[in-house]
């Protein structure tokens, strides 16, 4: 098949990739690296020059340095050290014998240089395996922008690079020598050189923010510009990337993605932004649209996509919601959540929630219902994560299923964007611990009823759930969507089709499986179904989790007692 993608060039923004053909929303644009990434060509009018012989890196985080395979980024569960070095670990033979041939056998005396099992940061070390190995990694140095005047520019920054460029000479000396064949030709690595080289990886390179971290650089997908309104999305899962559309692209549309988390306010997508010297001027910025104005005016297409999803009545996207005045209001309110709710886990859990009472006001701003507006975003997530850490299963249900209903399909309309496909992944993984036919959740209900707004008679609604059948039409939806958004390697796609399979195996559930096996075939038939058995669900379950935050933070009734 042809490239989906073509690298032009224009005097405002260099080097770009722009749609070779019309895409759909999930189409796979590049696989990098792949054998046709060589044959990627250039506009008609652009130079020949344009058609670079591609160069990837791939690296473990520096604090997983000795539990994560350096080889193919894996986990296993008794990492292979390297012996020589102590810096890298591996799955087995196999992996250690391939990242010998294709890096660590320069890589590792430069790594005994540095101290051994001294940690060195994942950038430095991403900079001297370019260094090591010129044949191989020559476009990141001759192709990338570093925006090394810039840096320049900024003290601090520029200093925290030339402390590892001072020493990098006598690493990297000490990875060439007398290494391979014994062909190499000495390297020349100046601190200039050495400086220039880390502002290009810290300009250019990915963090596998989904993949536990690390860095991720390619020097094709470096090309793709930015936009907080981005057509495309970017997966990780070993050491390839995944480039998709995110919405519909025409012929020759520029291909865009969002380097930061785009559903921030304004003030603080210009905060991200600085480390790569630019503002964007795309109408989310230009207009500061919040994220229900952007959804608002999301393609049809996109939207259309949710009648497969926890939200799949399509006017809800073109709602209202509350007094829409941009992000500016909202930025004081994350500046003060973000002051007293800090992301870090390292609290005791009475001190988390003493947090989350104290940022609780500031973070609901009154009663606006606005789920899917920082810093009210941020706060679901940290209390989704303190619920999980007290093993409240049901309050955890709760405000899980407040954010797949309520926050997430506004702050990513694509029901296969990865962040939604995610919290889907939370909502199963919680219900597969809910007891069938258990009261449980109900009790806890009406035990939350007793200090807020929530009626008994939703409480026994609760009752009439069928919890296992939920959880696996939930898990259809992600097994539906996960490849779409990220790819069909996806760790994560692969274990929770393999819990879908096991609850399509439990005895005595014939009739319901003939039910859900209708509905995935054709949901427009089944569409009452889908409504009765998932969609008021997971609604009544986003209501009580508003009831719970208000319980436990704001009334301070502790409902992990409840």
């Amino acid at each position: 098949m042809d490239p989906a993608y073509q690298i032009r060039t224009s005097p405002s923004k260099h080097r770009a990739l722009h749609a070779a053909r019309a895409l759909t929303p999930g189409a796979l644009i590049a696989v990098f690296p792949s054998p046709t990434a060589r044959s990627a060509t250039p506009a008609a009018s652009s130079s020949p020059l344009l058609s670079p012989a591609p160069a990837t890196l791939a690296l473990p985080p520096m604090a997983a340095r000795t539990t994560t395979c350096s080889s193919c980024l894996a986990t296993p569960p008794t990492p292979r050290r390297c012996t020589a070095c102590k810096a890298t670990a591996y799955c087995d033979a196999a992996c250690q014998k391939s990242h010998w041939s294709s890096v660590h056998s320069r890589e590792c005396a430069a790594l005994q240089a540095a101290g051994g099992e001294g940690a060195v940061p994942t950038y430095v070390r991403m900079a001297m395996q370019v260094l090591l190995w010129p044949e191989k990694f020559a476009a990141v140095e001759a192709q990338l922008d570093g925006n090394v005047d810039r840096f320049e520019g900024r003290a601090e920054a520029w200093a925290g690079m030339e402390v590892p460029a001072k020493v990098m000479g006598r690493w990297v000396a000490a990875g060439a020598k007398g290494k391979g064949k014994g062909k190499e030709k000495a390297v020349e690595v100046t601190e200039r050189r050495v400086v220039e080289l880390l502002c290009k990886i810290k300009t250019n390179a990915f963090t596998r923010s989904e993949a536990g971290e690390g860095l991720f650089l390619d020097t094709t997908l470096a090309m793709v510009n930015h936009s907080c309104v981005p057509n495309a999305i970017v997966a990780f899962s070993g050491r390839r990337a995944f480039l998709r559309a995110l919405r519909d692209i025409k012929e020759g549309e520029e291909i865009e993605i969002s380097y930061i988390d785009c559903t921030q306010s304004l003030e603080h997508r210009r905060k991200a932004l600085e480390l790569y010297f630019f503002q964007c001027v795309c109408t989310r910025c230009n207009e500061d649209l919040d994220n229900y104005q952007l959804a608002a005016r999301a393609p049809t297409s996109a939207i259309k996509l949710n009648s497969f999803s926890v939200v799949p009545a399509p006017h809800k996207y073109r709602e209202t919601h509350g007094d829409l005045q941009g992000t500016a209001q909202a930025a004081g309110r994350e500046r003060r959540v973000y002051g007293t709710l800090p992301s870090s886990r390292d609290f005791p859990l009475p001190e988390r929630r003493r947090q989350l009472i104290h940022s609780y006001a500031s973070a609901m701003n009154g009663d606006s219902d606005r789920w899917a507006i920082e810093p009210t975003s941020y706060f679901l997530q940290e209390a989704l994560t303190y619920y999980k850490s007290v093993d409240k299963p049901e309050a955890a249900l709760a405000v899980a299923s407040l954010i797949a209903v309520e926050s997430d399909p506004y702050k990513y309309v694509e029901p296969f964007h990865v962040q939604r496909v995610q919290g889907l992944m939370g909502v199963a993984n919680i219900l597969l611990g809910i007891p069938p036919g258990g009261d449980a959740l109900p009790s806890f209900a009406r035990q939350v009823g007793k200090y807020t707004d929530f009626p008994a008679v939703k409480s026994s609604a609760l009752s009439n759930v069928d919890y296992m059948s939920l959880c696996q039409m939930v898990l259809v939806l992600v097994v539906k969507w996960a490849p779409l958004g990220h790819s069909p390697e996806w760790e994560l796609f692969l274990l929770y089709r393999e819990q879908l399979q096991e609850i399509e195996a439990l005895p005595g559930r014939d009739r319901e499986n003939g039910m859900i096996r209708a509905w995935a075939s054709d949901p427009s038939q089944m569409a009452q179904f889908f409504d009765f058995a998932v969609v008021k669900p997971m609604a009544l379950l986003a209501e009580l989790g508003k009831a719970v935050l208000a319980v436990d933070f704001a009334k301070d009734k502790n409902v992990c007692n409840f």
